[in-house]
């Protein structure tokens, strides 16, 4: 079964890309066993920064 074609555009917001490509290289090189738990702990480390 497939899905039916839609013709959705979307448009990413501004860093957007950049913010998931960093989580992604970050749990490649972690290897977490939970992802969500390392996702969390990601996100809060960048607002610690950006703080």
């Amino acid at each position: 079964m497939s899905a039916p074609s839609t013709s959705i555009t979307l448009r990413l917001p501004d860093g957007f890309q950049g913010l998931l490509e960093g989580l992604a290289l970050a749990v490649l090189r972690a290897q977490p066993t939970d992802v969500v738990a390392f996702a969390a702990q990601h996100f809060q480390k960048l607002l610690e920064q950006r703080e």
